[in-house]
């Protein structure tokens, strides 16, 4: 078993709506979110305000497919969590079960319009994948914090 747990903490240079915006307009994530190929929003079940409490995301790297959904709980403009509902890894010659993905962002506004973004992860798989290992952490904690990072304050430029 396969499991490891981090989090880590920016500053982002646009307001705290814009950064919540971006987070949660999950249909936009391919355009920025560089390890994700396509993402399917609920079917409108379960709405929480204007936020949808499923959405399954695809993607891959390092020559694994991922998909994985996950259920989310929102505090707007501060917090957005979520727990894995299921998930797969497939690659050349194998595919296991992701066991659990539960994660969260923290947003706290900062002096001067800007933001301070936390994020947190869990992962477990039902086995480690090697040296692809570390590689892959850093990319899940790269498209999580540092593609949030560029894609929030490009939007605040526009603005």
């Amino acid at each position: 078993m396969f499991e490891a747990s981090e989090s880590r903490t920016t500053v982002i240079d646009a307001p705290i709506e814009v950064v919540y915006q971006v987070i949660t307009d999950y249909e936009n994530y391919p355009s920025w979110a560089s390890s994700l190929d396509k993402v399917v929003v609920g079917d409108g079940q379960g709405l929480q305000g204007d936020y949808p409490e499923e959405v399954e995301f695809f993607g891959g790297a390092l020559g694994f497919r991922v998909r994985y959904r996950l259920r989310y709980e929102y505090d707007p403009p501060y917090r957005l969590s979520w727990e894995l509902v299921d998930g797969e890894v497939r690659g050349l010659l194998l595919k296991f079960s992701i066991s659990s993905l539960d994660g969260s962002y923290e947003f706290e506004a900062v002096d001067g319009g800007k933001t301070r973004a936390t994020y947190s992860l869990r992962i477990s798989l039902p086995m480690a994948v090697g040296p692809l290992r570390r590689k892959a952490e850093e990319i899940v904690m790269d498209t999580g914090l540092a593609d949030l990072k560029k894609r929030a304050e490009e939007l605040a430029c526009r603005e």
